[in-house]
């Protein structure tokens, strides 16, 4: 987990009463610990930070002295540069090992030949094709198919990507006239636990886009291998 859990953040599984019963229950934070600035993604002058556990949101921390700080800013425009810089991270593309076919015996491969050469670019041609339907399915998708998701808690809404990556939150701004930090912060959390309780995950056509490229290589090596018999697969 990224962060911290302070005692106040106990009750953002509990049903939420009114806000005017936690505007008196609920304590407000204090500033920014200095020992956590490290934890998290918050945004440049330290208003809002936002803690996740892969894409799960896991905790919210707003200053107590937000309405001072914003300095002509709206609120809507710190979660937005939060969730700007967890996205970057959560987004960092790690590269992808070059696939290994050691389980693979090359040697039952047939001698070349015209016939089996030919029967490789019949393979070749298919797999080809299916590249093509992948990337055809890809750029079709219709964009209500795009699994995004809304969810609402009094004057927040948030909303998920189609992968159910927090995307932004956006406020009322009659509502926060009447509202303090510790108030927002779980109405943040409510609203985002509906949104994510409703995702509807979209296909994963990048992971077929990448099973057939792994296709695509097995095939390559396999060729390669018939050419050159003696010479050994890495």
């Amino acid at each position: 987990m990224w962060g911290l859990r302070s005692a106040d953040d106990d009750g953002d599984d509990e049903v939420l009463a009114p806000d005017s019963v936690l505007d008196s229950d609920l304590e407000v934070e204090d500033e920014f610990d200095e020992d956590l600035v490290d934890d998290g993604f918050g945004d440049p002058d330290r208003i809002v930070r936002l803690w996740f556990e892969g894409d799960d949101l896991t905790r919210v921390r707003i200053s107590s002295s937000w309405r001072s700080k914003l300095a002509g800013r709206s609120l809507d425009e710190c979660f937005a540069a939060a969730i700007m810089m967890a996205n970057m991270r959560v987004a960092e593309v790690k590269p992808r090992p070059t696939p290994r076919f050691d389980g693979v015996d090359f040697a039952q491969l047939p001698p070349v030949s015209a016939r089996s050469v030919a029967a490789f670019q019949v393979l070749f041609d298919g797999m080809h094709a299916r590249w093509d339907e992948a990337l055809e399915r890809r750029a079709q998708r219709p964009a209500a198919e795009s699994g995004a998701r809304t969810g609402r808690s009094k004057g927040v809404v948030v909303e998920l990507s189609a992968t159910g990556r927090l995307s932004r939150v956006s406020l009322d701004q009659q509502w926060l006239a009447g509202v303090e930090a510790p108030v927002i912060r779980s109405h943040v959390m409510r609203a985002w636990r509906q949104a994510r309780a409703g995702l509807v995950p979209v296909g994963d056509d990048q992971a077929e886009l990448i099973g057939l490229e792994t296709e695509h290589q097995l095939l390559v090596t396999a060729f390669e291998a018939m050419l050159n018999p003696g010479r050994g697969v890495s």
